[in-house]
């Protein structure tokens, strides 16, 4: 409804159901006037759901919100290619828009906000070569945006709707534009907006019931659990505690439908770029029952005995396993597309944290034990990977989710930690190379101009590497590992890392 917000009327609000559910209600579920109304959108006596409505002049909202006079002096005349461009390198990697014909017709009716339409500008020009009617001109420099979008969105999040937590979630995708060794500051918050706006309009309620167009439950559907994912992926890169509780929504998990067009159709890339979202999100819910059982703060993995550990362990092994089978999509190198490199991945960082976790429950004079072997036999398949990737990075025109940097991170971060609890030399020299052997392929990514998502981790795992194990102009104690007294002291374990270490870290790309 032009110049309304809808929001969701909660459970326990001073508007809430049970009081709204006594309200007159008229033949289109409908009840107030200009100064608040209220829809029953869900008209079951039980469960019924019901959306406040509020004039946008009485929620601040900027009059400027739908103005595109700044962002086309950027971006004209290239608007449309650029849109096309969007949709032929981003949105196959985060379906979360709705169709080009459609977000062309509401953006030439001015109903897609500012904030939305400069991010989705701003990344097609990341693919400015890859159209032959741009290539030979020169981009605008969509960086400039950056602060603007971030303002914009300020503002628009106080007449939340759709299109404004789409621009949220696109603008968190952006790359950054200094890589330093800081982990993201500012993505934690901007993720607790992502999830609040996300709520206040209702997205954690499943809208299967709801009198609404068919396409826009999809959309809904879709949304929400690209905030679900966000939110856990963030969590566990950052190290927070989810925003989302598992008594907090009840939004029915994706189906191919979900991404149908009008007349319920799907393309064939579509149907696999549909699959693969469909299985991150799958991932996303072992992910989250992951950190809950071992890294909570009430959790107490290191307290935790280590046959129940075990077991825990092994459960979620199993279940990555079944996840692995249930999703042939991902079977590489068949599939060869970024989204399912991604999604591979983060299946992997799933399992380096559970072999983590359970690693972290034996007492400290003992190795990793078998998980050790495991993870070995892990980043084989993990290296077999991105070789994949990097032989055949021609044909990976697209997007990389931004979760790439926080997975490749883990991994790197593990890595070190098996490094450092080694027991002897034998295992130390086998654990360094492996180490070393990531971080070779982590440079090599990050020399390519497709892969940015490789500098950071990269950037960070030279800072950590270089601080433990000294820099390349620094002196490196001369210690013969097989001479130490106790190989399970810290100390000890410290001065044999430092000596097996002895190698110049990679430089970093600018």
């Amino acid at each position: 409804m032009p110049g309304w917000t809808c929001l969701l009327s909660g459970l326990s609000g001073d508007q809430n159901p049970h009081l709204l559910r006594h309200l007159a209600f008229d033949d289109s579920d409908m009840f107030g006037d200009h100064r608040w109304m209220v829809w029953r959108v869900d008209p079951r006596l039980r469960g019924a759901a019901y959306l406040t409505l509020y004039s946008n002049q009485l929620l601040d909202c900027s009059a400027d919100m739908y103005n595109y006079s700044d962002i086309d002096r950027v971006f004209s005349p290239h608007q449309d290619e650029l849109i096309n461009v969007y949709y032929a390198y981003v949105h196959p990697s985060y379906p979360i828009l709705e169709r080009k014909d459609a977000f062309l017709t509401r953006r030439n009716q001015k109903q897609i906000p500012c904030s939305l339409l400069a991010v989705v500008y701003s990344l097609a020009c990341q693919f400015w070569d890859k159209s032959l009617a741009l290539r030979h001109l020169i981009c605008p420099n969509a960086t400039r945006l950056r602060p603007y979008i971030y303002s914009v969105l300020t503002v628009e999040i106080r007449a939340p709707n759709l299109n404004v937590l789409q621009a949220i979630l696109l603008y968190l995708q952006l790359p950054p534009l200094i890589i330093r060794e800081s982990n993201h500051p500012g993505h934690w918050p901007m993720t607790t907006l992502t999830v609040a706006v996300a709520q206040d309009i209702g997205l954690h309620v499943d809208p299967d019931k709801w009198k609404i167009s068919l396409q826009e439950r999809k959309l809904r559907r879709v949304l929400w659990w690209s905030v679900y994912v966000h939110d856990k992926w963030m969590a566990h890169w950052l190290g927070r505690p989810s925003h989302i509780r598992k008594g907090d929504w009840t939004v029915e998990p994706l189906t191919l439908r979900d991404f149908t067009n009008a007349d319920d159709m799907l393309s064939v890339d579509e149907v696999a770029q549909a699959k693969t979202f469909i299985a991150l999100c799958e991932l996303s819910e072992i992910l989250s029952e992951v950190l809950d059982s071992f890294y909570s703060i009430q959790s107490n993995v290191e307290e935790m005995d280590v046959d129940q550990s075990a077991s825990l362990a092994q459960k979620f092994v199993d279940r990555l396993q079944n996840w692995r089978e249930t999703n042939g999509c991902l079977r590489l190198p068949e599939a060869r597309t970024a989204s399912a490199y991604t999604t591979a991945l983060a299946g992997y960082t799933v399992e380096t944290l559970v072999r983590r976790a359970h690693a972290a429950t034996f007492p400290g004079d003992v190795g990793i034990d078998d998980s050790s072997d495991l993870m070995a036999s892990m980043m084989k398949r993990v290296f077999e990977m991105m070789r994949e990737i990097l032989e055949n990075h021609p044909l990976q025109s697209r997007m990389w989710l931004s979760y790439n940097r926080g997975n490749l991170m883990t991994i790197g971060s593990h890595l070190i930690t098996m490094v450092l609890r080694s027991t002897d030399d034998e295992e130390l020299e086998t654990r360094r190379g492996t180490l070393l052997e990531f971080r070779g392929y982590l440079g090599k990514l990050a020399d390519k101009r497709d892969f940015e998502f490789a500098r950071l981790p990269l950037r960070r795992l030279n800072l950590i590497i270089s601080e433990l194990f000294g820099r390349e102009d620094e002196l490196v104690e001369d210690i013969d590992p097989g001479e130490a007294d106790d190989l399970s002291g810290a100390r000890s374990t410290s001065a044999i890392c430092r000596a097996a270490f002895n190698v110049a870290v990679a430089p970093t790309p600018p």
